[in-house]
């Protein structure tokens, strides 16, 4: 985790042209122990925009959601930026001058592949609200 969030904090850091702490506290691990507990994490994060006031339903959340995907068959295709490709053609003059890390040509397609929690495989969705 440190890793990852010293990397992805450099490269939004550079984004956004922010320097500095990028993270609100250090990262801890908390167990998932039961099927209660992991259908809680997801309400939580299912609840964004929602306990801020910003809307009054999840499904309205115009943010990153994987709630479309988890209620039927949507399908989220992303852009992944292929920068390993990108530093291979480092040098080669393959690359034309300007072209940032963003280009089309690093951009590959990766689909966002959502299960249902092992918890709810087979029920329907009125079983999976709560009571």
């Amino acid at each position: 985790m440190q890793y990852l969030r010293a990397n992805l904090s450099k490269k939004v850091g550079r984004l956004v042209d922010w320097s500095g702490g990028f993270w609100e506290r250090r990262y801890s691990a908390e167990p998932v122990l039961d099927d209660t507990a992991l259908v809680g994490r997801l309400r939580y994060v299912l609840a964004h925009g929602v306990k801020e006031g910003l809307v009054e339903k999840c499904a309205q959340w115009r943010g990153l959601t994987c709630l479309p995907q988890l209620l039927g068959a949507a399908r989220r295709l992303f852009h992944w930026f292929n920068w390993t490709k990108r530093w291979s053609k480092r040098g080669s003059g393959s690359r034309a001058e300007g072209e940032g890390r963003f280009a089309e040509q690093w951009a590959e397609p990766v689909e966002l592949e959502v299960a249902p929690l092992p918890c709810w495989v087979g029920k329907s969705e009125e079983e999976r609200l709560p009571g």
